[in-house]
Parts: structure tokens; sequence; C-alpha cells
């Protein structure tokens, strides 16, 4: 008996194409200064000029217009960080270049864009070109072969027009053979080849590698960061005509960006947010500096910096690692178990902090994974595992940005204004004016550097944070030196920009203008308890700040520090100088070299430090709300915000 052998009918299914829906309403057509004002400002609409980048775009136009005019081939490369116009000045060109090829002003020639971060894999960049050659869309194999056959030197055709093949994100075509950049090179290794290739890219040192450096002669065009003058003048020419932002608001965005990363977009996106804060006030209010602070303090605000922040130092110090690995090998990725850990064990050893194991390490990036802030490549072996960030390092910067520059330039900040305060004074007793100009220049230090490092600016302070361990000891001893340093180049530039006869001149030839002193009559054992309990009574005012039960009810902590300081110097001040700062005594003391009891002024400071801390932190501080756990487990143990 002969089984039927059963088969499913033949079915023909017709590719399905999608397509998107007609739009009912039309779109929204600014009609407001602030709505023109907006759209000018967004990162994709095209200006009618790219200002700062005019001699980045004639270096390229009379590149390509060259090489297609002599109908020989070329390849530049083009690299910067991100936003700084590369991509715009290449669009730019190619536009001018298309103009004067309609009007038979220049060659015909074929251009193909390709973007990196489109492909789904390197290799199918050579589908993307014969696509966009022919109009046809082939196999990998077969789109590799047409394109072998169409630079090949022996068969190229003559009457064939030039190729500007422009491939931006061009790091990634890089994988561990490098086959497809190995292919580019060989298609324009010669000149008849025909092909232009305009590579952009954010890595700098790409073509370092021997091997690729070997294979072609290229020329190499940098872009730097924008200034922050170069900053305003792109945000105001967007502006042109709309007069929306008063120029102290268009400087101080440039400044803050060109602070950080010189990104252009960044400070075109941060100006549109303030057209967003101000959308309900009135359309004739233009704006002004306390919107863009407004605008700022969102941005700090960010939900992604407040989680970066909140981490435990495991975490921050994974972050900081990756990102200081990816700058140093200016690439879009790195190795685990090689740069990471190298860039981890140097911040651990310069910040004395304990170095994990590599397994906690590589613990810890698989749960900065899976909060979104890192991807790996899904490797069992550690020494394979590749790790990219998936946010800009420039959120990393703003969430953990420098310490202990701005300790430097904070002592700076203080010795110069506060000294500076009271040198039209000197010979007069107005106690009350040398107490006002010391407690305003320390509430302006903390409120511009407080959110930086804490603004301590004094080496008292600073004991007292590695006593509520706030600190690891490296650092406070960075802390200490920068004080110092800084403290002495303050005071010593009040002398660059006074005349002589603006402080007293002892008969000897020196002075003693700023100079910690004590009242004739007072005693070295009366003077040191002045400045003890004076320096106690600041150091408690500090505690205070950061016992955790007072972490609601610091927005006004710089005035509150500056009224403390002021009390200090009008009550004290009389007596010994009040200089509750070694630092502050030391500078003057130095450039002045006037040395008398000065050593009074540092055990009295320093000892106070340590006792008022030891007496807040064991009498009044809840003392498990400011432990510093150097092997604290990540994640499990972060307390819930």
């Amino acid at each position: 008996m002969e089984l039927e052998v059963l088969r499913s009918p033949k079915i023909n299914v017709k590719t399905l194409t999608p397509v998107l829906a007609n739009r009912r309403t039309p779109l929204n057509t600014p009609c407001t200064p602030k709505e023109n004002a907006r759209t000018a400002l967004h990162v994709s609409s095209i200006p009618e000029s790219l200002p700062c980048r005019e001699n980045e775009f004639k270096i390229i136009y009379e590149y390509v217009h060259d090489k297609i005019s002599s109908k020989i081939g070329g390849f530049m490369y083009i690299n910067g960080v991100p936003g700084t116009g590369k991509t715009a000045t290449v669009q730019r060109v190619t536009n001018k270049l298309l103009n004067e090829s309609k009007k038979n002003e220049l060659n015909n020639f074929k251009l193909i864009t390709i973007n990196g971060f489109h492909l789904t894999r390197p290799q199918e960049i050579y589908r993307q070109i014969w696509k966009q050659y022919s109009g046809k869309l082939v196999s990998l194999k077969m789109a590799v072969k047409l394109l072998n056959k169409l630079f090949d030197i022996r068969k190229i055709k003559t009457k064939r027009f030039p190729m500007l093949l422009i491939i931006d994100e061009f790091d990634r075509l890089s994988n561990k053979k490098q086959d497809v950049i190995y292919r580019i090179l060989e298609w324009k290794k010669e000149d008849c080849s025909q092909l232009i290739v305009l590579a952009i890219a954010n890595t700098f040192n790409f073509f370092e590698n021997k091997k690729l450096f070997s294979r072609v002669k290229f020329d190499k065009l940098s872009f730097i960061p924008y200034t922050y003058l170069q900053l305003e003048e792109i945000i105001s020419n967007r502006l042109k005509g709309l007069d929306i932002y008063t120029n102290d608001a268009i400087q101080l965005v440039a400044r803050k960006v060109a602070a950080i990363s010189g990104d252009a977009r960044r400070a075109l996106n941060i100006c549109r947010q303030i057209l967003d804060i101000t959308k309900e006030e009135n359309e004739n209010i233009r704006i002004t500096i306390h919107h863009v602070t407004k605008a700022f303090d969102k941005i700090f605000s960010d939900p992604t910096i407040l989680t970066i922040k909140s981490f435990c130092e495991m975490e921050k110090t994974a972050l900081r690692a990756i990102r200081d690995e990816l700058l140093r090998s200016d690439s879009s990725e790195c190795s685990l178990a090689t740069g990471v850990w190298d860039q981890f064990k140097t911040i651990c050893t310069l910040e004395g902090l304990d170095c994990p194991s590599e397994m906690e390490v590589r613990i810890t990036c698989q749960k900065l994974a899976k909060l979104g802030f890192l991807n790996l490549e899904q490797i069992p072996m550690i020494y394979s595992t590749k790790i990219s960030l998936n946010i800009e390092p420039d959120v990393i910067q703003l969430a953990l940005h420098g310490k202990k520059d701005s300790e430097f330039v904070g002592t700076v900040f203080l010795m110069f204004f506060g000294c500076l305060g009271g040198i039209q004074t000197v010979g007069v007793e107005t106690t009350l004016h040398v107490a006002i100009s010391w407690g305003l220049t320390v509430s302006s230090a903390v409120l511009i550097f407080g959110h930086i490092s804490g603004c301590h600016i004094n080496p008292a302070v600073t004991i007292c944070s590695l006593i509520l361990q706030k600190v690891t000891p490296l650092i406070g001893l960075l802390y200490f030196i920068a004080q110092m340093l800084g403290a002495t180049i303050g005071f010593w530039m009040i002398y660059v920009v006074s005349p002589n006869n603006m402080y007293i001149i002892n008969k000897n030839g020196t002075t003693t203008f700023c100079c910690t002193t004590h009242i004739p009559g007072l005693s070295i054992l009366e003077g040191f308890v002045a400045e003890f309990m004076a320096t106690g009574f600041l150091i408690l005012g500090v505690c205070s700040a950061w016992d955790s039960r007072n972490a609601n009810a610091l927005d006004s902590f710089p005035l509150k520090i500056g009224f403390l300081i002021s009390v200090a110097v009008f009550t004290i001040g009389p007596y010994t100088g009040a200089a509750l700062n070694p630092a502050r005594a030391f500078a003057p003391a130095l450039v002045n070299n006037y040395w008398r009891r000065q050593w009074v002024y540092w055990i009295a400071t320093l000892g106070a430090g340590i006792v008022a801390s030891l007496f807040y932190k064991y009498i009044f501080m809840n003392s498990t709300a400011m432990t510093y756990n150097q092997n604290e487990k990540i994640l499990e143990d972060k307390p819930e915000d």
C-alpha cells in the first residue's frame, strides 16, 4: 500500500512595503519671535552661513574641488570632538560643489553619503555604496564584486564621473580585522580610481596604527572645540534679526558650555530649553541671565546626573575609569580587563581607595549596563569583554567634575578679594568694613565653588572633612597643597594691581599689609585661645552643614557661612586679626616676610578644626549618616531617595 505524501499548497506572498499615513493637519508655522528663535536654534536647522569654521571650509572645499577638477582620487581624514561642526562644514562644501556642477562650473561627480551609525555591521557599507551609485540593492557578496570591478584601475572607464564618498562616523567601520577600511583604502590607492573619500570621525589618532598608515597617503584636518567667543558668535548668528536674548545671557551660555565641552549643539539645545522655560511668560520679555541660570539649574537636576551623583564610590570610579580610558584611546569602546582595569587601579591609588578585584569591577559594570549607562559586549570571558558608554562623556563630567582645581581657584579668589577689600582702610579702625568684606567674599566663593569641591579653601575645614570621612586622606593632601598655592598667588596678585601708596610702607621698605598679628599687650596664650575659639565656631557651622539632618536647609548656606566669618572677624579681629585659616595667615607672611607668632595661627586653627570636628561628630551627629565606607557593596546597599 502506497502512502500519499501530503504537501502544503504554495502561496504567493507579495512583498509588503510600510507606508506612513498622510498628515491630516498641516505643520504649525512659527508665528511669534520666540517660536522663530526656537526653530532657528534647532540643530537640524541649516543656517545661511557657518561662522567660525571659514578656514576649515576653505581647506575642504579647495581639496575636493581640486580632486574633482583633476579627476584624481584622494583621502582626507576629518576629526574632532562631537559638536564642533565637522559634518555641517562638509555638508556646506558638498552643497556648494553640487551647485557649481549644475551650473557647469565644475566637472560632474557622483555624491555618496554614508553614516556609520546607520550600518548594522561594517560590511553593510558595500551594499549601501552600490545602492546609492546604481540605485539597485544587491547581496553583500555581489556588492563587493561590483565595487572591486568599478575601482579596478585596469578596467576603469575614462568617461566615468569622479565619486565623492563621504563617510560620517568613520570609526564605526573599525573591527578586529579592519578588512572594510583596508578595502576602501585599496580602492583609493591609485589616483586614477577617481575616488575621493572624506572620512569624518571623533577619533583623533585612528590612523596612528602603522598598518593603516602604511596603506595610504592621506590629508588630515582636525576641528578643535569651540571657544566661548565662537559659541557666542554661533548663537548670535542663529538669532540674527530676533531680539530675544540679551548679550549677557548669550555670553553666559557660551561660557558655561565652552568650560565643559565646547559643543555647539549643546549650546543650541540649552538656548532652546531656556525658551521652553519662559514659554508661559510674556512674549515681549527678553531672555536674561536669570533665565539662563534657571535653565542650568534644571540641567544639573537632570535625572541622569542626579543618578550618577547618588552612585556609591565604586560605581562613580567605574564610570570615571571608562570615560578616562575612552578619552585616552580616542575610541568608542575599550577593553574591560586591560584598559578599564588599569584606569581603575590608577584612580584608586591616587585617591587612596581600596582597589577591588577584577571580578568586582566586572559586576559593577554589569549593573551599570542594566541601568542603561553602559553597553557591554556579551562575551563570557572577562578578557574579551568590550565596554562603551551609553551616555555622553560630558554628562559624567557634569556629574563628577574636578575638585582640586576649584580649591586652588577658590583660595585665589578668597585672598585677592578678601585682602583687597581692606586695602583702602589701612591705618583706620574700620573693623566692620573688613568683617563685611571677608564675609561676603567667603559667601561668594562658596556660592561659586561649593557644588564642585565643597569649597573648603581652608586647611582647617579640610581636616574637618577628613574626620567626618567626607574625603580620603590623599584628596585632603591635594586640597591642602592647592589651598596654600592658591592663597599665595591670590595675595601676590594684590601687589600686581595696586600702587605702593595704597598700603603702609615701613621705614625699612617692608610692609605688613593684611598680615595677622596680635595687638600690643596680648600674650601668646590669649592670642591662641582667641583664634582657637573663633575657628572652632566656624568649624561647628561647617559640621552642621554636612549633617544629614540639615540636608534640606542648605539653600542659603553660602550666606550663613558668610555671617559666621563676619561675626568672627568683627569680634576677634581687633585682637589677633582673625585668621581662622592657616592659608590666610601664611600667604601674607610669606610675601611680606613677616613671621611674628606665625606658629600660633597654625596650631590654633588646625587644633580647633580637629577638636570641634570630633566634638560635633561624637556629641551631636548621627554617626550612621556620615560614614564613608570604601568597601560598601554596590547598588544593594545604596539608600533609597
